[in-house]
Formats: structure tokens, sequence, C-alpha cells
């Protein structure tokens, strides 16, 4: 069946959602994924939902002189929903940076191609781990079946009250930052003892060459710890990428 002229429009309304979904959702808006795939993606995607969820209903009450309202309202939706996902990865950056400070990883921080920021080691760790437990986890496919969902929910052309959901926005916000916190505060902790431990000593030896010896020994027993502590790690991580879905869920309602 070839679409009508105004099928087509609903095509490109549901493209304009999923494209922006796509390009700001991790994992589908990692920089390592060429651009010609996301868009692949997108068509692939937005042609799926319309021939399972469209094709054959009556058409969505739209006006056809307010296309290019709708058509802003499906952009910004679909850039929402990508926020969502990135305050997740955000959190979990963010611990791993402020591991990176503590041990001493952040002077040798260099430009990551895959998200397009400059990361340290354990940045890079965290992110990587979060991203492959994504996978692991099959949140992935929750993800699309939850994008799906919001078609459902939030028709094409309503408006969504962005300002009701203010103070959700603020409260999901502390979350993920009282998230990154948590992540990061066993590692950090162990460092602000290694930092108190060795002050001691140089109080205790004035001969001794703090300077020379504090570097080494924080490296060491941030990498030591950060080993050990790992398999807490991922076990918080998963928690994590889990909560990401309610959140999502609770914003395309709060949209709706």
């Amino acid at each position: 069946m070839i679409p009508s002229d105004w099928n087509l429009l609903i095509i490109m309304l549901i493209l304009l959602r999923t494209g922006s979904f796509v390009a700001t959702a991790p994992p589908f808006s990692n920089r390592g994924i060429p651009l010609s795939l996301k868009v692949l993606l997108s068509v692939v995607l937005s042609l799926s939902i319309y021939f399972y969820a469209f094709s054959g209903t009556a058409d969505p009450k739209l006006s056809d002189s307010l296309y290019l309202l709708y058509a802003i309202r499906e952009i910004v939706m679909g850039l929402a929903m990508g926020f969502v996902v990135q305050l997740v990865f955000a959190s979990v950056q963010i611990a791993g940076q402020l591991v990176d400070f503590q041990i001493g990883f952040s002077m040798s921080a260099v430009y990551n191609p895959m998200s397009g920021m400059n990361q340290a080691i354990m940045g890079r760790l965290y992110a990587m781990t979060a991203l492959v437990l994504i996978f692991i986890t099959n949140t992935h496919h929750l993800l699309l079946a939850t994008f799906y969902k919001s078609f459902e929910i939030i028709p094409l052309g309503k408006q969504f009250p962005l300002s009701s959901g203010l103070n959700w926005i603020i409260e999901t916000f502390s979350y993920f930052f009282a998230v990154a916190f948590q992540l990061a505060i066993p590692i950090v902790l162990v460092l602000i003892m290694t930092d108190l431990v060795m002050g001691l000593v140089s109080r205790t030896i004035p001969s001794l060459n703090v300077l020379m010896l504090g570097m080494p020994l924080k490296t060491l027993t941030g990498l030591f710890f950060s080993a050990m502590a790992l398999p807490i790690l991922i076990r918080n991580l998963i928690k994590v990428v889990g909560d990401m879905m309610p959140y999502l869920e609770q914003w395309i309602s709060l949209a709706s």
C-alpha cells in the first residue's frame, strides 16, 4: 500500500519525533555510530511505527494549516525524551569524573570522540560499563518499546503542558545528581582518607617527601579499590540503568 499525501505527512511527523529521539538518546546517539546508520534507524523505526500503529486506522485529527506547529511539537517531544535518557548517562559520567579528579587522572583527560567531550580513564570506564549494561540487560529493547508507547499516550499533534512537569524535572535532576555522588563516594572517601594519612605522616616525619610519594600512592590506592569495588559498581549501575525506564515513562505520562 502506497501512503497518500496526507499519510506521508503523518510519516514525516513520526520521523521528526523518532529522529530527534535517536539523535539525543544513548546508546543510539553515540557519536561512534555513523550518521547514515542513525538516519536509517530513524526511518526504519518511523515506518514500523506507522504501519503498525497508524496504517488502516482513522487519520489523526490534524489541521494542515498547523503542520509546522505539529512538526515543532514532535521535535521537542523527541528531544525531551532523549534528554531524560541523557540524564542517566550524565550521572554516570559525573561519578567517573569525580573519581578521576580525586585520583589525579583528570589531568590526563583527552577528547573522547564517542561522547564528544574530554574524559579521563575512570570517566570512560564508567560510561562504557553503563553502555554495555544497557545491551546486556536488554534495556535498549525496553527503551524502544517505551518510545513506541509514547505515540499511544501522546498522539501526533497533541499539545503537552511542559510547565506542569517543572517540579518533576527538578526532582529528576536532584535524583540523578545524588546517584552520581552515590556511585563515586566509596572511592572518593578512600582517597580522602589517603590524603589525611599522608598529611599525618608528613607531620610525623617532616623529612619525608610527601609530594613525591603522595601522587603514586593515591593512584595505586584508587586503582586498587576501584578494582575491588567493581562488582558493587556494576550492581549499582544496573540499578541506575533500570531506573531510566520508570523516569522516562513518568515524563511521557506528565506530557500527556
